[in-house]
């Protein structure tokens, strides 16, 4: 699969993100520094595309899907990490009308390790710079390894390593991560035998990654950290030099503490090396605070090490250099003290000839002085005129610009209370109107500006209440216009494009919220149901738990928090899940017992745990406060008859019914019911009217009567 398909510098993706030049080829596609136009800011943009060069055979094709699938699970796993400085930032992925997919990541200008090494004299960085990259992968790794997701990064090595302007670290690339089970492992064959492997760039991987080992621990990481650690010392890879070499081998400048840590890094077998970021943290400011060893800096003295002095070197071959060093010196004074004198000498020439020029200019300026002077008299005169004149012109355009500025004075005041008055009532598009013509007539009128942004946003929450989600983003892009660091704006915005499906761009904007404002429940609690319906479950768990931290007696977030840990357990068939969920629900409903929502589910979650008296208790509350619902007589009907209550599980169907007659459910259960009372005449009508309504299961339980 070709991946190498460039885009011109000044391309508009997707109305916008504008191409301002590609800064090099990703594992799986191109990448591009751009900007997005919408938010003005500079982002690194990777692409994934489909066409005539990308997509030849039925192969490429399965290579494409699971670099979308690289795609996704790198912007899912950097989601966990935005407060992390050491870890990049991903803002998500977008896709065209093509299936053209794109990356959008923090831009960093700051290069990568392995460039850092490339382009550094010594070919080797310092032990310092060594210490500082280090110490802050090992920042980015303690998140990592410490998330409830179990995630290792698998493909450490120099090239992911990025570099902050400042020169602090950042690690990136997360496409193959190993998050949980799901460890996505690949065929390898040696000789005539298969066997799993987990991807990982070769140079750099752990002996683990090759040998078929189900699942990677974070020690793996810690290995090719090691690696890396090793290449930045040296310069050399680790791989092309003998196990047994310690980096101080290479480089001298490397202290004893130093190389006992990445020897103990590099050991093969998992139980000798560091299991855990923090100990490898831990180890480094014990070197550095010089508790295990030499300083940072410290050279220390090997064999055949002498200071820079050549120890053949002569006495008399000393004083034989200092001897001609001395005459130099002498020379140098001579030629210095001749050069004065010549300099001297060409003073008094052109001091000589300046005395005779000076004579003749004082004689020629006597004689224009008489002219001169003639000349200012009659050029003064002509400037009192001008000035006259110019004066009563500019006291004419003051008179006319006072004239004009008590007019514009006074439509102003008019407009001014118009939009009061406007604003009283809470009319924004009277607001919108006499603000717009407030700034026809004064452009920068700042109290103005910022009612119009308000009133913007005051009419975008009215549209939206409206479900008119359209038109209110439309006003708020123009309040953004008059602020783009307004956090309420954003987050405002993103709430009218989840209401419209638009679950990506909602998640851009709440991102960006949170970014400019991290403390609002509100704005954690609007993404995490973002997150919940692009089925990223871990995502919408962890921002209704920090939605929680910030309002702890708000009944909704712990209720949906509650659906987020049903739909998950669901889908990874986690009983731990179930019980998170229910927990949740119970909360809910201790917060806020008015809310039928809160019963019916915590009614469900009993039903999972096989409690069928208190699902009914639930179930009972649950019609009490909302009578209304077919699903609610429904879901109680069956309940009742796991209880063999058979007659009353009969009255809720009916109720059910009556709600609702579209349902073939309501009629094969009713028809069920009936069946275990031995009424089969009414069990057949019910059972065929559900065959009729299309009951996968109707048909055969009418067969059986």
């Amino acid at each position: 699969m070709n991946t190498k398909s460039q885009l011109l510098t000044g391309t508009i993706l997707l109305n916008k993100y504008k191409v301002e030049e590609a800064i090099g080829e990703g594992g799986f596609g191109s990448v591009y520094k751009a900007t997005d136009i919408l938010l003005k800011r500079t982002l690194a943009l990777k692409t994934l595309l489909r066409n005539k060069n990308t997509i030849h055979t039925r192969e490429d094709e399965e290579v494409f899907e699971e670099f979308l699938d690289r795609f996704q699970r790198e912007a899912e796993v950097s989601s966990f990490f935005t407060a992390n400085p050491n870890i990049i930032t991903v803002y998500g992925v977008e896709q065209d009308d093509r299936q053209n997919y794109y990356l959008l990541l923090e831009y960093l200008d700051g290069g990568s390790v392995d460039q850092l090494i490339s382009e550094n004299e010594n070919k080797h960085l310092s032990v310092a710079q060594t210490c500082s990259i280090a110490l802050d992968l090992c920042h980015a790794l303690v998140d990592i390894h410490n998330h409830p997701a179990d995630i290792v990064h698998r493909d450490i090595k120099p090239g992911n390593v990025l570099l902050r302007a400042k020169g602090s670290a950042v690690l990136a690339d997360f496409g193959i991560a190993q998050v949980g089970h799901d460890s996505h492992r690949t065929v390898m064959r040696e000789g005539g035998s298969r066997m799993m492997r987990h991807p990982g760039s070769p140079p750099y991987r752990s002996p683990e990654q090759t040998n078929g080992v189900d699942y990677l621990t974070p020690a793996s990481d810690l290995y090719s950290l090691g690696l890396v650690i090793y290449e930045m010392l040296t310069g050399k890879m680790y791989a092309k030099y003998h196990p047994k070499y310690a980096p101080s081998r290479l480089n001298k400048d490397v202290p004893t503490w130093l190389d006992n840590i990445v020897v103990k890094l590099l050991q093969p077998k998992i139980e000798d090396r560091y299991q855990q970021a923090e100990e490898l943290r831990a180890a480094f400011q014990a070197g550095l605070n010089g508790t295990s060893g030499s300083q940072v800096g410290s050279i220390p003295v090997s064999k055949g090490y002498t200071n820079g002095l050549n120890p053949k070197t002569s006495d008399a071959a000393e004083r034989s250099r200092q001897v001609s060093d001395l005459a130099e010196e002498e020379r140098q004074r001579q030629r210095e003290a001749a050069d004065k004198v010549r300099k001297e000498r060409e003073a008094e020439d052109r001091e000589r000839e300046w005395g005779e020029l000076e004579k003749k200019w004082l004689e020629e300026m006597a004689d224009q002085d008489r002219l001169r002077k003639e000349q200012l008299i009659a050029e003064a005169k002509e400037r009192a005129e001008r000035e006259e004149t110019e004066r009563i012109r500019l006291a004419r355009e003051i008179e006319e610009a006072n004239q004009r500025q008590q007019n514009l004075v006074k439509q102003v005041t008019e407009l001014t209370a118009q939009l009061s008055y406007s604003e009283l009532k809470m009319d924004w598009n009277g607001v919108l109107e006499a603000g717009r013509k407030i700034l026809a007539l004064m452009p920068d009128h700042p109290p103005t500006l910022n009612r119009l942004q308000v009133a913007y946003k005051g009419n975008a929450r009215a549209l939206y209440n409206q479900g008119k989600f359209d038109q209110a983003i439309k006003n708020l892009n123009l309040a953004l216009e008059m602020d783009l660091d307004d956090a309420d704006v954003y987050y405002e915005r993103g709430l009218n494009y989840y209401h419209k499906g638009e679950y990506d761009r909602a998640l851009l904007d709440l991102n960006r919220a949170i970014e400019l404002e991290p403390n609002p429940a509100s704005y954690y609690y609007a993404r995490a149901m973002a997150y919940h319906h692009k089925q990223n479950y871990h995502g919408s768990i962890t921002d209704y738990t920090r939605a929680i931290s910030r309002e702890p007696a708000n009944a909704s977030f712990y209720y949906h928090r509650g659906l987020s840990y049903d739909w998950r357990g669901a889908n990874f068939y986690n009983k731990d899940d179930q019980e998170l969920a229910f927990a949740d629900f119970d909360r809910a409903v201790q917060l806020d017992p008015n809310n039928p929502l809160y019963f019916y589910h915590r009614a469900m979650s009993f039903r999972k745990k096989g409690d069928i008296r208190r699902t009914i208790m639930d179930l009972d509350r649950t019609i009490q406060l909302d009578g209304s619902r077919a699903d609610y007589y429904y879901q109680r009907g069956l309940s009742l008859t796991q209880n063999k209550a058979f007659d009353a599980a009969i009255s809720d169907f009916n109720r059910a019914i009556e709600l609702d007659k579209n349902q073939s459910n309501y009629y094969y259960w009713r028809g069920l019911t009936y069946k275990a009372k031995r009424d089969r005449k009414t069990a057949k009508r019910d059972l065929q009217i559900a065959v009729d309504m299309g009951h996968p299961k109707a048909r055969a339980d009418l067969a059986a009567l």
